[in-house]
């Protein structure tokens, strides 16, 4: 399968303006135009077409796909034959490496390569100049056992080079090459033609809703004889816009128009004769449990068995000996971050090295819960990363890691152990991916996983300004949940100080008696305490000093860019953020001007946040929440989540201004509002 890793003097006024719109004219003219939608002709690049510097609708982007035509039929050897052509203009250097570089990925026991044969046009001399691929530029390496990469660089790369590859896979009859419409960047044209003999029975998943430009279906004859018959189907896209990874994205691969393939039957053309390949939930769920690289482990090992005794020894109740499980898999065994479903060794050895993959740990954890006789069920996952699952069509494809269930009376509890940082029952972030699939061969199915808990933020500053613009003080750091889960792996990883130095301020910091409580304590709150001075945060000019009130963990900058959206913002689990300052201004200034009180709120309960500021006896108090209680949000709230982020973006930057009080006005009545918590709008 292929992956791209895809002031003038002597001319009069009017003269002068005349010559400025013919040049406008001549600049739309070659670059707002837009492209006509048709597939490439090998070999066939013309000049104008090097000319183009820009795409005439997406300024952002560094490539155009101008055409990816693919064809796939069944040879007479049995075996797939899969033939592509992609023609590419890169507009910057920053294409280089994401388009003038390709690699093949195959399944070396079952696929192999032919025919690579790869161009690059330029302009040189007024005229078209065309550069070969040399057969030594391209390289095969293996990935892992079964797995090769086959890999090569165009040659004479430049901005605004057009790029042409071709080159045939040759497969075993099971693997029909899945096809992509979209990617990073626009596509102008894209083909993707099949033909399936009548013996071949596919299920054809998709992804992505973008409308095709044309989708047809024929009977027609295989090419293996004209006495056996075939569907042939032709799907394209025209003009398809480029899906880019943006804030609060599972992947693109979900909302990129594609097509997938997952062989259903094979039918005996002379008998009629039908072997299923694609049967059922259940059928696959004993499958899985009969295979060593999965179900058959669980329960084998004696070793596995005492240790997981001898730690419950004395747990009287599911619970506490779930809890005990759990903890020694954190404890024994670390995730090397490889993604797995499936095992490529035995426990026993997973235990012995401590060390091993996600399924590796994962699965060693279920079969502990199993021996301790815990209600323990492997389910496997497809992460946010990896893309959504379907329930629709049973094949293990669409799957990259397990993780455990364990049954309660009325629900579900859900464990990882890949992480020694998160309590029992809180999943990694890249396991919300919504629902997972039970692995039991009496009665497998597919469940509901919702996040456990939120992002939970306290910032607590209590500090002074001096005259030259330092504020000096104290900050705690009170972290919960999901929150505390990702600040225990940062200070892990590197410490209490740099965390606090380069995550909580945005610029240089000088940290004093930094101390963390409940560091290990996984159930409880992590804190962290530390005495901080930080230069020029305040801005004098003249009378006047400018002040930022947020402090620490400001957001500087809106995470929703594109000015629309057509698929979900997908947070993950609920965020509550609250900032508390207490800043003591210094001796001879007064406030001028403050921020005013503000108050925001999506529909519904969907999300809200408060600001609450005021000056007293020459400090400044300021509170300000801001809490998402709704994970997804669809395409038709995109405006209004956008508009309310960049609101919030705002409380962070408003200044408050200072004057000397020698030239100061009166000073205004303090101002104030309901803490948020007693609000409406703030209640959570």
């Amino acid at each position: 399968m292929f992956f791209e890793h895809f002031p003038d003097r002597g001319f009069a006024p009017s003269l002068i303006a005349s010559a400025l719109l013919a040049a406008w004219i001549g600049v739309f003219s070659t670059q707002a135009q837009p492209i006509e939608p048709v597939a490439a002709e090998w070999g066939e690049v013309a000049l104008k077409d090097l000319q183009r510097t820009a795409h005439p609708s997406d300024s952002n982007a560094t490539a155009i796909i101008l055409s990816d035509v693919g064809e796939s039929s069944l040879r007479r050897t049995n075996e797939w034959s899969y033939e592509r052509e992609r023609r590419v203009q890169l507009l910057s250097e920053s294409a280089f490496d994401t388009h003038g570089k390709h690699s093949i990925i195959i399944r070396s026991e079952f696929e192999r390569v032919k025919d690579i044969e790869a161009r690059t046009y330029v302009i040189e001399n007024g005229e078209v100049k065309r550069y070969e691929l040399d057969d030594d530029d391209i390289f095969e390496e293996e990935i892992r056992k079964g797995l090769e990469r086959v890999s090569f660089t165009l040659p004479n790369l430049e901005p605004g080079a057009i790029i042409e590859f071709k080159y045939e896979i040759r497969s075993d009859p099971a693997f029909l090459q899945a096809w992509r419409f979209q990617g990073t960047e626009p596509t102008v044209f894209s083909r993707y033609t099949v033909k399936i003999p009548e013996f071949l029975k596919y299920a054809v998943l998709g992804r992505g809703s973008a409308p095709f430009s044309k989708q047809d279906r024929k009977k027609t004859y295989s090419n293996l004889s004209n006495q056996i018959g075939a569907t042939e189907y032709v799907w394209e896209m025209h003009n398809a816009p480029a899906i880019r990874a943006e804030a609060y994205m599972t992947t693109p691969d979900d909302y990129i128009r594609s097509i997938d393939f997952q062989l259903k039957a094979i039918v005996n053309p002379r008998t009629s004769e039908r072997q299923e390949i694609m049967t059922s939930w259940k059928d696959l769920a004993v499958d899985l449990m009969g295979t060593f690289r999965f179900g058959r482990e669980l329960g084998r090992h004696h070793e596995v068995r005492d240790l997981a005794e001898a730690t419950v020894e004395g747990q009287d109740t599911a619970e506490e000996r779930m809890q005990a499980i759990y903890q020694l898999v954190q404890q024994r065994v670390s995730w090397n971050g490889n993604q797995r479903f499936t095992l490529s060794r035995s426990l026993d050895e997973v235990l012995k090295s401590g060390r091993g993959t996600s399924a590796e740990i994962n699965m060693l954890l279920c079969s502990m819960l199993q021996e301790v006789d815990v209600n323990a069920y492997p389910v496997l996952i497809s992460t946010r990363g990896h893309g959504m699952m379907s329930p629709s069509y049973p094949f293990t494809r669409q799957f990259n890691e397990v993780i455990v269930a364990v049954k309660g009376e009325d629900s579900y509890t859900f464990l990882d152990a890949t992480s020694p940082h998160r309590p029992l029952g809180m999943l990694p972030s890249r396991a919300l991916n919504g629902q997972g699939w039970l692995v039991d061969t009496k009665s497998p199915t597919w469940l509901r996983i919702p996040p456990t808990g939120a992002a939970v933020q306290n910032t607590l500053i209590r500090g002074s300004l001096s005259p030259d613009g330092t504020v000096s003080g104290l900050i705690n750091l009170t972290n919960e949940s999901y929150a505390a889960a990702a600040y225990r792996s940062r200070i892990d990883e590197t410490s209490a100080e740099e965390v606090v130095q380069n995550d909580v301020f945005t610029s240089e910091v000088q940290l004093s008696s930094t101390r963390v409580k409940n560091r290990s304590a996984l159930n409880a709150p992590i804190e962290i305490q530390s005495s901080f001075s930080l230069p020029s945060h305040a801005q004098a000019s003249g009378d006047f000093m400018y002040v930022k009130p947020v402090i620490a963990n400001a957001m500087l900058e809106n995470p929703l860019k594109a000015p629309e959206r057509s698929f979900p913002v997908d947070l993950s689990y609920p965020q509550d953020y609250t900032y508390t300052l207490s800043l003591q201004l210094p001796d001879g200034y007064v406030v001028e001007e403050m921020p005013e009180n503000r108050r925001a709120r999506l529909d519904g309960q969907a999300g809200a946040f408060v600001r609450v500021i005021q000056e007293s006896a020459g400090s400044i108090t300021m509170r300000l929440q801001m809490v998402l209680r709704e994970t997804t949000f669809q395409p038709d709230d995109y405006d209004m989540l956008r508009d309310f982020f960049a609101e919030y973006v705002a409380t962070h930057a408003e200044p408050i201004v200072l004057k000397k009080a020698a030239t100061a006005e009166p000073a205004a009545p303090s101002r104030s509002a309901d803490d948020p918590a007693d609000s409406s709008d703030g209640d959570r």
